[in-house]
């Protein structure tokens, strides 16, 4: 098995199990054994029926997303924290899509853009939520690093968790700062769009705390002030 090689690809079928266990020299039930670990490891699709068997997995981040899940209900990681890396990361984004963006990327966070601004006009908030988040999948996607999409796209996931609560008041700057972003962002000035983007996200972050009274962390402190995890509501 080449899994580790790279010769195998997405939606690729490994061989029969008995061919298999010849081959690596198992029995039957041990390798069945494995290949239920690498399925629950989100590497492999075990398929029942005639046409089923053992595929190689195409990107899946669900495992990653609940790992951030579980690590938020046990009180691993607070909001705060979440919040931090967060905007790092989409710093880390933003600097590999302004070499990297291509037209279609272009156009993919314009039309996000216009649906966020459409959703505002509409007063639907719980739309322009899914949007706004979806700007930064599509950032991450123009970064052309699958780390950096399979991290954004567990955070994301894991704040929206966060944010399904009633909110007591809405951002007004979202699609002015989104516009302003675009800017730099089809300039390829890293430096200016990060700017944009880390301003706006300040803003987001401290109200975010605030909604969840939940305080920053002091240097000296890091987790005593930010200590309440970052708990779904029910």
């Amino acid at each position: 098995m080449h899994l580790a090689s790279g010769a195998l690809k997405p939606g690729d079928r490994l061989p029969p199990e008995r061919d298999l266990a010849t081959h690596l020299r198992v029995s039957r039930s041990v390798l069945r054994e494995a290949l239920r670990s690498l399925e629950i490891a989100g590497l492999l699709d075990l398929k029942k029926g005639g046409a089923g068997g053992s595929f190689i997995a195409g990107h899946n981040w669900r495992f990653v997303t609940q790992a951030y899940s579980d690590m938020v209900r046990v009180g691993t990681i607070t909001l705060g924290e979440l919040i931090e890396a967060r905007t790092l990361i989409t710093v880390n984004a933003i600097q590999l899509g302004c070499e990297r963006a291509t037209v279609e990327d272009y156009a993919a966070l314009e039309e996000n853009i216009a649906l966020t601004e459409q959703y505002t006009r509409d007063n639907d908030y719980a739309r322009r939520r899914l949007a706004a988040t979806d700007f930064y999948r599509l950032l991450a996607v123009a970064a052309r690093n699958q780390v950096l999409l399979m991290s954004t796209e567990a955070m994301s996931a894991t704040m929206l968790e966060f944010l399904k609560a009633p909110r007591s008041r809405k951002l007004v700057t979202l699609v002015e700062s989104r516009h302003r972003f675009m800017q730099h962002f089809r300039r390829r000035d890293a430096e200016k769009a990060s700017s944009e983007m880390v301003t706006y996200l300040a803003g987001v972050n401290q109200y975010l705390l605030i909604e969840a009274d939940v305080g920053r962390p002091s240097p000296g402190n890091r987790r005593s002030a930010a200590s309440k995890s970052l708990v779904p509501p029910r």
